[in-house]
């Protein structure tokens, strides 16, 4: 795997010309939506017959990110990574 700052780019999307992250395109969709309606169970969800809200798909992908994070950092350490 390399590692180098394209590995962060997939997480976080394109860095500004400060070099900071740019949000991804999503979280300007996720702005859109008021925070009264981000508890609503509107989006199918990852078991067939449920549903689940704006919070729940957000925390569950900022759990993924971080993972992926973790395992980017410790395959970079040399460390074997155990899926």
């Amino acid at each position: 795997m390399v590692h180098d700052e394209s590995s962060k780019v997939l997480i976080y999307g394109k860095y500004s010309a400060t070099g900071g992250p740019c949000p991804a395109p999503v979280f300007k969709d996720l702005e859109t939506i008021p925070d009264t309606r981000c508890r609503e169970a509107t989006l199918e969800g990852h078991t067939k017959g449920t549903m689940m809200n704006v919070h729940n798909l957000v925390s569950y992908l900022v759990g993924w990110n971080r993972l992926v994070l973790k395992w980017i950092d410790l395959d970079a350490k040399g460390v074997v990574i155990n899926t």
